[in-house]
């Protein structure tokens, strides 16, 4: 049975009104219209804080090695895959000859059709792998990036021609 107040149980006749009105329950309806610009707002957004209309990218390149595009300011997805699949390879090698023990020296990573004579590589752990260096590793990737702090004082500054 609904919950009607008890006048309106006693009767049988149709009720008036005003006792309809205060048994209804109120619904979230708005007061005010939005007006035009609000709604516009809602819909795609602002432009200066949130824009939701979709806009083209200005900021595409091409990579120089592949082809494919990139963001600017972002690493080639493609080669990217590249590097990253040929650093599993190099972990996998790394781990299978040197196993979990402790690793106190520099571990250099040599390839077939690289030199092993040099002296760089004394004292340092060498870890072969059977292929041929990929043209994505250059030499220069051997040498540290970190460079020592130089003991002299002296600075060299070059004027700038305008």
């Amino acid at each position: 049975m609904i919950n009607l107040p008890h006048s309106m149980e006693k009767k049988t006749a149709q009720p008036s009104l005003r006792e309809i009105f205060d048994v209804s329950i109120l619904l979230a309806v708005p007061k005010k219209r939005r007006s035009l610009e609000r709604r516009k707002c809602r819909r795609f957004g602002i432009p200066e804080l949130h824009y939701k209309m979709l806009v083209p990218k200005t900021n595409i390149l091409t990579c120089k090695k592949c082809g494919s595009f990139h963001e600017a300011g972002v690493i080639c997805p493609t080669c990217y895959s590249r590097v990253m699949a040929e650093t599993k390879e190099m972990q996998e090698v790394i781990a299978k000859n040197l196993g979990l023990s402790p690793v106190e020296e520099e571990v250099v990573v040599l390839y077939q059709d690289d030199d092993k004579s040099k002296e760089y590589f004394k004292g340092k752990r060498i870890v072969e792998m059977d292929k041929p260096r990929p043209k994505i590793f250059c030499d220069n990737l051997l040498q540290k990036s970190t460079h020592k702090e130089s003991i002299s004082t002296d600075v060299e500054i070059i004027p700038q021609i305008k």
